[in-house]
């Protein structure tokens, strides 16, 4: 984790993100288990509050909204993902900052 300047972003930017892909594992009320997919960042970034939802600083991870099909390929690797940042909406998303994946590509291992 860089520990410089936070950049800093507003929910609906298209933004680029490096980081490492971590599947966590979460249970429902109900019981069920499920897994998704966490960005855990290079660096940490802030997301100015809006009229609809609260801001975050010092994020270090993002929830990767995207089926998990298309992403598990990725998974305790180091990548570079560009997308569009939102709150998170449902029970399913398991970080209060979100990202709806649009590219992906495997980067070095090395931060």
């Amino acid at each position: 984790m860089c520990f410089g300047q936070t950049n800093t972003f507003n929910y609906g930017d298209t933004i680029t993100l490096k980081g490492k892909v971590q599947l966590i594992t979460y249970e429902m009320p109900t019981g069920n288990l499920y897994e998704t997919y966490i960005l855990l960042l290079d660096e940490y970034i802030k997301v100015k509050p809006n009229e609809d939802w609260e801001g975050h600083s010092m994020v270090n991870e993002v929830h990767i909204n995207i089926m998990n099909d298309k992403i598990e390929q990725y998974k305790d690797q180091r990548i570079k993902l560009s997308g569009v940042l939102f709150h998170a909406l449902t029970i399913h998303h398991r970080r209060d900052v979100c990202i709806k994946l649009e590219t992906i590509e495997k980067i070095n291992n090395k931060p």
